[in-house]
């Protein structure tokens, strides 16, 4: 990049820090790249050192998670969702995020039940917060289980009321439960 230099004296000398990147073969080194990429914004690139990174070290939880990621920005949620398949396993704890970015995987899928089920083990082991409820409320509503999805939501305003685009989410099903409350009155 295109810098300029001050010869002013009253501006500090600048420190520097580096490091020796690892050998390009290390799946360390497409890691960085990979990280790299993705904050640019490049995500297939990125989706390319991250799948170098994950081949090398498929047992790492937070390789899987940012191969998904990448994935998800791409638009491949049924690769996302295979990708962190194995750390959500019943029998093992993830972290939060990786249970959160698969059950978002899911749910962009369309595999709704198992994201509600991903979710639910995220609020089990971790506790209630805005996305979560947001994510819940939106598979839930995707399901056509409209007082859930309500629920959900209105347990995400009670945490953060500052979330226009819920308010209006809410305002919406609550007119789609008043339209079917009506179909049903006249049947």
């Amino acid at each position: 990049e295109e810098f300029d230099l001050s010869f002013a004296d009253f501006v500090p000398r600048p420190w520097f820090s580096s490091r020796i990147l690892p050998d390009a073969g290390d799946p360390s080194y497409a890691e960085i790249m990979g990280s790299q990429l993705f904050n640019l914004g490049r995500y297939d690139e990125a989706r390319v050192f991250f799948e170098r990174a994950f081949a090398g070290r498929q047992d790492s939880e937070d390789m899987a998670y940012a191969l998904a990621r990448a994935y998800l920005a791409l638009n491949r949620a049924p690769d996302a969702a295979r990708t962190l398949a194995p750390f959500v396993d019943p029998a093992k704890a993830a972290k939060y995020e990786t249970y959160f970015l698969a059950a978002e995987a899911l749910r962009r899928k369309g595999d709704l039940d198992r994201a509600v089920g991903l979710a639910e083990r995220a609020v089990a082991h971790f506790g209630v917060n805005v996305p979560l409820m947001n994510l819940l409320g939106e598979c839930y509503a995707g399901m056509g289980k409209t007082p859930e999805a309500l629920a959900a939501f209105e347990k995400s305003l009670g945490l953060s009321p500052d979330q226009p685009g819920v308010r209006s989410r809410i305002d919406e099903l609550k007119k789609r439960k008043e339209r079917s409350n009506g179909v049903d009155d006249e049947i």
